[in-house]
């Protein structure tokens, strides 16, 4: 649906520096240092938020990039991230909830319904310029 976040803070105010430093920038994250396309990224760090985002943000030759989610990564292991992932993912989904306005769209984001079949069927199909939906219902 086009458009459909193009008024929200998320669309207007993550790519801001300090923005989102502001709700995640103390978390401390995987980063892989000197990314290279193509290549295996051996070059993982831990850094904070804050540190690692405003870099890559503002700096046009930093070759950072950031794991997220960080449970995405089960083979980077280190401990000092361990305690703070689950409040890490909790923070990330609530500031999704609000800067991307989702209450608007369906006030079950983020609880228990948001997994059951009813609240996965949100947006199901493409539309057209033949006026189909895309599906086969």
């Amino acid at each position: 649906v086009r458009g459909l976040f193009s008024e929200t803070n998320a669309v207007k105010k993550w790519t801001t520096p300090g923005y989102l430093s502001q709700y995640l920038g103390d978390f401390e994250i995987p980063v892989i240092e000197r990314a290279v396309y193509g290549t295996e990224q051996k070059d993982r760090i831990v850094m904070t938020f804050r540190d690692s985002f405003d870099e890559v943000l503002t700096d046009e030759k930093s070759m950072k990039y950031l794991f997220f989610p960080v449970k995405s990564r089960v083979a980077f292991n280190h401990s000092s991230m361990d305690s703070s992932n689950e409040l890490l993912g909790d923070t990330v989904n609530e500031l999704a909830r609000v800067d991307l306005d989702l209450d608007r769209l369906w006030r079950g984001y983020g609880t228990e319904e948001h997994t059951t079949y009813k609240g996965a069927q949100i947006i199901a199909g493409q539309g057209g310029k033949a006026g189909k939906t895309g599906t086969n219902w």
